[in-house]
């Protein structure tokens, strides 16, 4: 077990540099200006390797997390503690964010009421700024996991996998549909004009119990089969 763990460890330090870099291309949209037959290379990165990145990482939170569990042999204060550290960095740079994001919009003449609205719905639902949607995702994903007690009912964790699993699928499918289907057109502006954004837990928690998953396995099964595990499911 102690070589697989190994193993992983380090495809996960390789591999965090490679997605790290992606990140940065995504935002600043790299190869977008070199053309391939009727598409970019950019949408072509961005649907083949690109779209990999942010799962990678929450599979990674949570592989590490379970990990953390498992050591200590105490969930609950495990669970508190990890759910600390990253509080504590979202208010911060979470109250930073709200702030100067209101004082911005509001300068270049904005109406302030409506700021602090649009604000407030992303402070809720999704990120007050940059990539905080990320660390609240998280918190998010641990509040749950101390509320459902998956150290003691398993098939409690099965169903929470299935049904942020079912949610992730189904709404992509919905919002793929939205550019043709009006009914799914008219979900997708209303999921929009509440939520604001995909970029949230219910869209990213099973790549995280998926983590879970892999460091439960990873001694019962070959490392080769636990890379191809993870692959598979990005997949899907």
């Amino acid at each position: 077990m102690k070589t697989t763990e190994n193993r992983v460890y380090a495809g996960i330090d390789v591999t965090k540099y490679f997605f790290a870099i992606v990140i940065v291309a995504i935002h600043f949209t790299a190869f977008s200006d070199i053309k391939i037959y009727d598409t970019t290379l950019f949408k072509i990165l961005n649907l083949y390797v690109f779209d990999f990145a942010v799962p990678f990482f929450f599979t990674t939170s949570g592989y590490l997390l379970c990990k953390k569990i498992n050591s200590t042999k105490q969930y609950d204060q495990t669970l508190k503690n990890y759910f600390n550290r990253l509080l504590i960095p979202y208010i911060f740079w979470g109250a930073w964010y709200f702030l100067i994001g209101i004082l911005s919009q509001t300068i270049s003449g904005s109406s302030f009421q409506i700021v602090v609205v649009e604000k407030l719905k992303l402070l809720v639902f999704s990120s007050p700024g940059g990539g905080l949607w990320y660390v609240q995702s998280v918190l998010i994903l641990v509040m749950i996991l101390r509320l459902i007690r998956i150290d003691r009912f398993k098939f409690r964790f099965v169903c929470l996998l299935v049904l942020l699993a079912l949610l992730a699928c189904v709404s992509d499918s919905i919002f793929e549909l939205s550019e043709t289907v009006d009914w799914a057109r008219n979900f997708c502006d209303q999921y929009n004009k509440i939520f604001v954004t995909r970029l949230n837990f219910a869209f990213y928690g099973v790549y995280f119990l998926l983590g879970f998953i892999v460091y439960r396995i990873q001694g019962k099964i070959s490392y080769e089969r636990v890379m191809m595990l993870a692959i598979i499911t990005y997949a899907l």
